[in-house]
């Protein structure tokens, strides 16, 4: 069976595709992460999604967020990793512990040292996670992203908000949540999800 290097950490893993044919590793240049997919949504038997996450020195990560439909459970295995969640400012996850985040609590991961991080992620279920990654890495690479990972179209960075199950925080999540609503099914009405799909969608093309 074939091996593919992950990006920027060296590590191996079985295929460069999930069975249906998307990619194993997706990278993010403006958050400096790099995720492999060890077990995707198309591969899990529970609905769960498992990765490992490269995080380069310095790497922001994502802005302060919730989620309203999973959970969460990451897993140093380099670091430093560290965390904002709930009340809790700066909290450094060891290398071998664990951090639970359930739906609806306010967090995000950053490295502020000088070495980069590994981190084993898992998100239950993960289908949501899954898809705003690939959709939001996909239109970066494309050159179609502000340097916070979205798309810079402000009607398919909401296509993408609304897949990944988020909010962030600092608007009112009510407010959000129909403003969000209302630009995603107006995209849709536009064709939009079209520069999305290739993305999600798999290739049929594999030898």
């Amino acid at each position: 069976m074939p091996t593919h290097q992950i990006p920027l950490t060296g590590r191996t893993v079985t295929t460069d595709h999930t069975p249906s044919g998307l990619a194993r590793t997706i990278t993010s240049e403006a958050m400096g992460v790099s995720v492999t997919f060890l077990r995707s949504a198309e591969e899990s038997s529970d609905g769960s999604v498992e990765t490992e996450v490269f995080l380069r020195a310095g790497g922001h990560g994502p802005p302060l967020h919730v989620h309203t439909g999973f959970e969460e459970t990451f897993t140093t295995l380099e670091g430093p990793l560290s965390f904002d969640v709930g009340d809790r400012k700066g909290l450094l996850l060891p290398v071998g512990e664990s951090l639970n985040v359930p739906p609806g609590l306010a967090h995000r991961y950053y490295n502020s040292g000088d070495q980069p991080a590994v981190f084993r992620f898992v998100a239950r279920p993960g289908l949501a996670y899954e898809r705003s990654l690939r959709a939001s890495f996909g239109r970066e690479a494309e050159g179609r992203s502000t340097r916070m990972g979205l798309p810079r179209n402000p009607l398919e960075a909401a296509l993408v908000i609304e897949a990944s199950d988020s909010l962030v925080v600092g608007v009112p999540l009510g407010l959000q949540r129909r403003l969000v609503g209302a630009a995603a099914g107006l995209a849709r009405r536009l064709g939009m999800q079209r520069r999305l799909d290739p993305h999600l969608a798999p290739r049929h093309d594999l030898p």
